[in-house]
């Protein structure tokens, strides 16, 4: 990865759409990825609820935060009025909590469209979780953001994270009896439940209270749409899949066939995003956060970024790491700064 520290800049002038009259502009990043199918964590009967009952390392995913804002008065309101239909054994009891908020959240929220519109910060994009809650409507990241609220309101520690392309819910299950905890998922798309006994590993958790997106910018007033998203497993080994990649770096794109039953894999990861920049003829940045799962083996090795519109440049900054003491995991981030000529 340290190959890559240093800024590149790609120039492609090819006939694709510029930002003119309101087109997006286009371009591609793609991912080496190394990881590894892991059994999904056993599911208990009963969990504990309580802020003195979990570790240090996870209370911070008990506290409100601007868009999980169990702490406004209209949503105290109408969360008590919603787990008032549990009974007291039922409220002190985790694995029924979460199955309740889940389905609650899966049946009355109806879906509504992805956010386009242009914004200065990508979270304002989405609507904190007491309008959810108020307006009973929410995309995949609105349902996510609700069902974290209610666990936190409840005293259950959860976030939202990004698993299998897509924003999921993790909530910390402590079982009454044993010693071995995990983050269970709770995942509005139905792909996880569906996906068998074993799974990837989550792409990454954010590591404090706060909500974090796997596209981020900010002051621009920008628009990011993921267009498609491909993923290529292979079994190949490390020597094989570098080269390949080197292949693509120099311009070339990588072989389509993919085995999605492999256990132990490199994953080509290609993404085609569209932005829509209020300022076609500026400049504006955008950090992309990248997989890296730092506990489980699923890890970006290497990446490349290709403009696909005409007379886009991008230019990619040194990746960065954050990471909080005691809580684990590290989220990983590129930098890009993206010009018009």
């Amino acid at each position: 990865m340290k190959k890559m520290a240093a800024v590149i800049v790609f120039i492609f002038l090819a006939a694709a759409a510029c930002c003119i009259d309101g087109q997006p502009l286009k371009f591609r990043v793609y991912y080496l990825i190394k990881g590894e199918k892991l059994r999904k964590p056993e599911a208990y009967s009963s969990g504990v609820v309580g802020v003195k009952k979990f570790p240090l390392r996870v209370k911070t995913f008990l506290r409100p935060s601007r868009y999980y804002d169990f702490e406004n008065s209209s949503f105290k309101k109408n969360a008590a009025a919603l787990f008032s239909a549990l009974d007291a054994s039922d409220r002190k009891n985790s694995v029924r909590i979460a199955g309740f908020v889940e389905s609650y959240v899966a049946k009355t929220v109806t879906a509504s469209p992805e956010a386009t519109t242009p914004t200065a910060d990508p979270h304002d994009s989405y609507r904190p979780a007491s309008g959810i809650l108020r307006d009973g409507t929410g995309n995949i990241l609105e349902k996510c953001r609700l069902a974290v609220a209610l666990l936190r309101y409840a005293e259950i520690p959860a976030r939202v994270s990004f698993w299998n392309d897509s924003y999921v819910v993790e909530y910390y299950l402590k079982p009454e009896k044993k010693d071995d905890p995990s983050w269970q998922v709770m995942d509005f798309s139905g792909a996880y439940e569906n996906s068998g006994d074993t799974v990837i590993p989550r792409s990454w958790n954010p590591v404090d209270s706060g909500e974090h997106l796997n596209e981020e910018w900010k002051p621009d007033t920008l628009s990011v749409r993921v267009d498609s998203v491909k993923n290529i497993y292979s079994g190949m080994d490390e020597a094989e899949a570098m080269a390949d990649f080197a292949v693509i770096e120099s311009g070339a794109e990588p072989d389509a066939r993919s085995n999605t039953g492999l256990s132990y894999f490199y994953l080509f990861k290609i993404i085609d995003y569209e932005i829509l920049p209020s300022n076609p003829s500026g400049r504006f940045s955008i950090e992309l956060t990248m997989p890296f799962n730092e506990i489980r083996p699923f890890k970006t090795m290497k990446y490349f970024v290709k403009p696909l519109s005409a007379g886009l440049e991008i230019k990619m900054r040194r990746s960065r790491t954050y990471i909080k003491p005691l809580v684990k995991g590290m989220m990983y981030v590129l930098p890009l700064d993206f010009s018009i000529k």
